[in-house]
């Protein structure tokens, strides 16, 4: 995937079990979204936390203009975690993305 520094970055998120199902978030579930410059960092450039406040198969991330201004050029990491009700820990996704320059410069 790959994204423009400065754009909006929006995304809607849905996760499918082993069995091919489409899982559903559950109220009170938490899904944490950040980009980070590679595996053994901590440290996010842009971040975003959502409370399921009812059950729902899609979550939409967005990051606005500021957020993805802050970011540097290059390979990214996205990572998507889920906190469920009950505390478990689970690691949903994880992909390269490539930030790429402005498109119109500020």
């Amino acid at each position: 995937m790959q994204i423009y520094r400065g754009d909006t970055f929006k995304f809607e998120f849905s996760a499918t079990l082993e069995d091919g199902t489409e899982h559903t978030f559950q109220e009170g579930d938490i899904l944490k979204v950040g980009l980070k410059t590679s595996m053994p960092n901590t440290e996010y450039q842009i971040y975003q936390k959502k409370q399921i406040t009812e059950p729902t198969k899609i979550v939409l991330f967005e990051f606005s203009h500021e957020e993805t201004m802050k970011m540097t050029i290059g390979t990214k990491i996205m990572e998507i975690e889920l906190t469920d009700t009950f505390g478990v820990v689970s690691t949903l996704y994880q992909e390269q993305i490539i930030v790429v320059g402005d498109v119109i410069n500020e």
